[in-house]
């Protein structure tokens, strides 16, 4: 079993960014790349040739001098794929090597007054060459570093590459592993899904935020499935405050076949279907996912687990109305 995932420390922010579109993805970087010179910190990004350059023209159309900013040491460009074989050791991503690469690197640069912003795409590297768990290992040793530093960090995948239900699962520990996410990525190949995640903290009154967030989502894609949402939502984000006792992000995908919740915290046991006829009310709540999702289930992921329920095109009925 991984040990469990690292929080990002206070104040730092680990974006993921799903992105379809290189030209708009190219803008959202540049501007948190920019925020970082512009307060006098430093701006690291690791990406391909080709987004390389498309960074350098974004930031001189802003009026920024690149290769002065680059002579200076306040703007870092490196090549994803050499960057990556310096830190890699036996195939994987090595906890001393990618200290000696970028952890000293970002140490040096990352103090409260002179911010350091980054943008990483040798995860999506790795996940383009079917690298899947060494881009999540890489994920996770972004995340050690830091817990330690005040540094952003903003990664990038192509939703191209995430079109493969097999790799359900590890989306989901893609999402658990950053603070927040962007973009859209494909589901089958064929159909756009459109995603959504947040993460919330281990307590009750983080229930009632889970539900208005899958609640806001859905509402732009499929209203008539709003009600049995916020059912599920809040039966799966209870449960996992009540028996994951950590962290737990959910994830909301809507398409126009399908709507997906998905539920990731830290607790290793698997939630028990209870029969009909008990008089306990523990877990109840997965009789009524059951009854109003099309499909759900319960999935290792990580350091924890992933419980998820989906919604079809027209399933379930409409929920009966309260009686007056």
């Amino acid at each position: 079993m991984a040990p469990a995932p690292t929080p990002v420390r206070r104040g730092s922010t680990h974006l993921v960014d799903f992105f379809a579109d290189d030209e708009a993805l190219i803008v959202r970087v540049a501007c948190h790349l920019e925020r970082g010179l512009v307060e006098g910190g430093t701006a690291i990004a690791i990406c391909t040739p080709g987004h390389r350059r498309a960074l350098g023209r974004a930031l001189a159309a802003t009026g920024w001098n690149v290769e002065a900013a680059e002579l200076s040491g306040s703007l870092v460009l490196l090549d994803a794929r050499q960057t990556l074989a310096a830190l890699t050791v036996d195939g994987h991503p090595d906890a001393a090597a990618y200290e000696a690469t970028l952890g000293h690197l970002v140490r040096a640069r990352s103090v409260p007054v002179r911010p350091c912003r980054m943008f990483d795409e040798m995860v999506t590297v790795l996940w383009a060459d079917g690298r899947v768990n060494e881009a999540i290992e890489l994920e996770e040793l972004w995340n050690n570093l830091l817990a330690e530093t005040s540094a952003d960090l903003y990664c990038a995948y192509s939703s191209e590459l995430l079109g493969d239900c097999a790799h359900a699962a590890d989306v989901a520990r893609v999402c658990q592993l950053h603070s927040s996410v962007l973009g859209q990525r494909p589901l089958g190949g064929s159909v756009g899904e459109t995603a959504a995640c947040r993460t919330f903290p281990p307590d009750v009154g983080s229930v009632p935020m889970a539900r208005r967030f899958a609640q806001e989502v859905v509402a732009g894609h499929h209203h008539d499935l709003v009600a049995e949402v916020a059912l599920v939502t809040t039966e799966l984000a209870g449960n996992a405050v009540v028996h994951g006792r950590s962290e737990f992000d959910v994830t909301v995908t809507a398409s126009s076949r399908r709507i997906r919740i998905t539920v990731a915290d830290g607790g290793h046991g698997r939630p028990v279907l209870r029969r009909t006829g008990t008089r306990s009310t523990a877990g109840r709540g997965l009789v009524l996912v059951r009854s109003v999702a099309a499909r759900w289930g319960v999935e290792s992921c990580g350091s924890g687990k992933v419980v998820w329920a989906e919604f079809d095109l027209g399933w379930p009925p409409p929920l009966p109305r309260p009686l007056d």
